[in-house]
């Protein structure tokens, strides 16, 4: 994992700012439990024009208790639409399924794979949903987009909806977030952590973004 530059409580408009990492060849890219606590109830992830260093990969993430991540055939379910462009015709839209998995799929091979090619790179935010509770069933939700220079299936742009459920650990507390490439490093680009906290106020009862 690569650490170039890390920034604590950094509040900006999408939470705190816990870690940016810039990628420089990394197997794998982790926020552990120094980063993921009580303090938050929401963790965004933020992914800039990221590029691997293999064509036509998948990017992935596992969750982790204690630091040991959930490796388990079924650990995970994916749910994704996903829409795209290429130059035969206006559009293309597919979707993805997966009730059981030993891994959360950002995006999938034969649909939506990650490129090595002049202009190609893919950006998203993930947010996750009840990482730190004991007892509400923990979540993720994406919106990611990225281009790709063939003519094949979402070959122009591409973008995606995502909703991923984590099936084990419903008791534990989450604190390591893993990301990575079906095969091969990831070449380049930033991931980023938010933190998000939410608090109601008992006398309007709205909720609200809490930022400092």
């Amino acid at each position: 994992m690569s650490n170039a530059r890390l920034r604590s409580s950094m509040k900006t408009l999408s939470g705190f700012l816990l870690n940016e990492t810039t990628i420089s060849n990394d197997a794998t890219i982790n926020f552990g439990s120094s980063l993921i606590t009580d303090d938050y109830d929401l963790y965004d992830v933020y992914v800039k024009n990221l590029i691997p260093a293999t064509d036509d990969v998948s990017l992935q993430l596992r969750l982790g208790v204690g630091g040991s991540l959930s490796t388990g055939a079924s650990d995970y379910s994916t749910s994704m639409k996903m829409f795209g462009t290429k130059a035969s015709d206006n559009g293309e839209h597919d979707t993805f399924s997966q009730a059981q998995s030993s891994e959360i799929h950002l995006t999938v091979d034969s649909d939506q794979s990650l490129g090595t090619g002049d202009g190609e790179s893919w950006s998203a935010r993930y947010r996750f949903y009840n990482l730190r509770s004991t007892t509400l069933i923990k979540g993720m939700e994406g919106l990611d987009s990225g281009g790709m220079t063939s003519n094949e299936y979402y070959s122009k742009l591409r973008n995606s909806q995502t909703i991923n459920k984590y099936n084990v650990n419903r008791t534990s507390k989450v604190d390591t977030i893993s990301i990575f490439a079906s095969s091969g490093n990831l070449t380049s680009g930033t991931i980023s952590l938010y933190g998000i906290k939410i608090w109601q106020s008992y006398t309007n009862k709205w909720m609200v973004l809490k930022l400092n």
